[in-house]
């Protein structure tokens, strides 16, 4: 059986690799960069309801996303690194309810 210590001890160096790649590498994929422009978009022309990719409407994808990466955005000012904190954040939260319904089974 693994001990706590070391199931602690990979899951925080996994943690600590993830959060310097998402500070250290900047926006590279099409996807991620365009992304993150609708975001800053949306929050430049404070138009939260009718979405934008470089002044064109955009209907492809729900815009949870959008509005969490602007809300941090908004907070943390225009960073690649703020339009990534919410994709952690609900990676944390992941991982915590992975690991409270596997000590339940």
């Amino acid at each position: 059986m693994i001990s706590n210590r070391f199931y602690f001890s990979v899951l925080a160096a996994c943690l600590v690799v993830y959060c310097l790649g998402a500070v250290m590498i900047p926006l590279m994929d099409i996807d991620a960069s365009q992304y993150a422009s609708i975001s800053r978009e949306m929050l430049q022309r404070n138009s939260f309801l009718q979405i934008f990719d470089q002044g064109q409407d955009y209907l492809d994808k729900p815009p949870l996303l959008f509005w969490l990466s602007a809300l941090s955005m908004k907070i943390f000012g225009i960073y690649d690194w703020a339009y990534r904190i919410p994709s952690l954040l609900v990676l944390l939260a992941g991982l915590y309810a992975t690991g409270k319904l596997a000590r339940i089974f």
